[in-house]
C-alpha cells in the first residue's frame, strides 16, 4: 500500500494482457495514453490541504467523533494482549442465491445499497452481543471518483470510519435509514485522509487496539457476477476454515458478489477472540 492498491492490480493485469495479445497476434495495441499520472494527483491532493473545501471535510469528520469514543468488546474467554498482534485466522462461506437476492431486494426497496444492509446488520449484531448502542466500523473506499483515475496505478484508497448508533425501540428499517444517511454523508466527505483524521483527533493511543475502530467491513466493488458456482445447497451453508494467517484488526469481513450468491470471508485475531 506504499505505492499501490487492489484496484491497481486489475489495471496492471489488463495492461499486461493487452500487450500480450498485441505481441502474440500482431494486432493494434488498444491502450489509450493516460491524461495524468499519479504524481499529478499527489500534487493536487497536497494543494487541497489548505483549501476551505478541505477544511469543511475535516469539520464533518471531527464532528462525528466528538465525546467519548466507543470500544467494541465482544464476549470472549480470552484476555486482550497488552500489545496488539497481527495473528489471524480466516473462515469463509457463501450465502445462497435466495438469501442473497432478498438482501439486495431489501436494499433496493429502501433506496440503499447492499453495503448499507451489511453495515446495518453488523451494527445490529454487535448491539445484540454487547448491549452497547454506539459502534465505529471502518470501510475502505476506492477514491477514484474521477474518470481520469480509473486506469491509474497508485494508492488511491482511503478508509472511512463509520459511526452509527442503535436506539431503543429501533426496527431494523429505522436503523437502516440512519445508517444509509450517515454513509451517504460520509461518501460526500471521503476525500479527507484517514491518517489526517487520526492526527486531528489526537487520540490517546492504546497499544492493544487499532486507532479509532477494531472492525473493518469491505464490499469488493469489482464483482464476479459472471462466475457460476458449482456448489450444492449443503456446501453453500458450510463454513470453511482457511487456516492461520495475519489480520490487521480484531475482525475483518470481506464480502463479494459471486454469480447469484454472496461470498463472505471473516478474518479474526485468535489472540482476542
Amino acid at each position: 500500500h506504499i505505492i499501490s492498491d487492489g484496484w491497481s492490480i486489475g489495471v496492471l493485469a489488463k495492461d499486461v494482457l493487452s500487450y500480450y495479445e498485441h505481441y502474440i497476434s500482431n494486432t493494434a495495441l488498444n491502450l489509450s495514453p493516460l491524461r495524468i499520472q499519479y504524481k499529478d494527483y499527489a500534487a493536487w491532493q497536497q494543494g487541497q490541504l489548505g483549501s476551505d473545501v478541505f477544511k469543511s471535510h475535516g469539520d464533518f469528520w471531527l464532528s462525528q467523533f466528538e465525546g467519548e469514543l466507543p470500544l467494541l468488546d465482544l464476549p470472549t474467554n480470552k484476555q486482550r494482549p497488552l500489545v496488539r498482534t497481527n495473528s489471524g485466522r480466516t473462515l469463509g462461506t457463501y450465502l445462497d442465491s435466495g438469501l442473497s437476492s432478498k438482501l439486495k431486494a431489501y436494499a433496493q426497496s429502501e433506496g440503499g445499497s447492499l453495503f448499507m444492509v451489511l453495515l446495518s446488520s453488523l451494527t445490529s449484531i454487535f448491539h445484540r452481543y454487547t448491549g452497547e448502542f454506539d459502534f465505529i466500523i471502518g470501510s475502505p473506499t476506492a477514491g477514484r471518483d474521477h474518470s481520469d483515475l480509473q486506469d491509474q496505478i497508485g494508492f488511491y484508497v482511503n478508509t472511512l470510519a463509520l459511526r452509527n448508533e442503535v436506539k431503543e425501540g429501533d426496527s431494523f428499517t429505522d436503523l437502516f435509514s440512519r445508517v444509509k444517511n450517515r454513509t451517504l454523508e460520509s461518501y460526500n466527505h471521503q476525500m479527507y485522509p484517514f491518517d489526517r483524521l487520526v492526527e486531528d483527533l489526537n487520540l490517546k493511543r492504546d497499544t492493544s487496539r487499532s486507532a479509532l475502530f477494531d472492525v473493518m467491513l469491505t464490499l469488493q466493488n469489482i464483482t464476479d457476477n459472471d462466475v457460476q458456482l458449482d456448489l450444492d445447497e449443503s456446501q453453500l451453508n458450510e463454513i470453511v476454515d482457511y487456516g492461520e494467517g495475519i489480520t490487521k484488526f480484531d475482525l475483518e469481513l470481506v464480502v463479494r458478489e459471486v454469480g447469484d450468491c454472496i461470498s463472505l470471508g471473516v478474518s479474526f485475531n485468535p489472540d482476542v477472540y
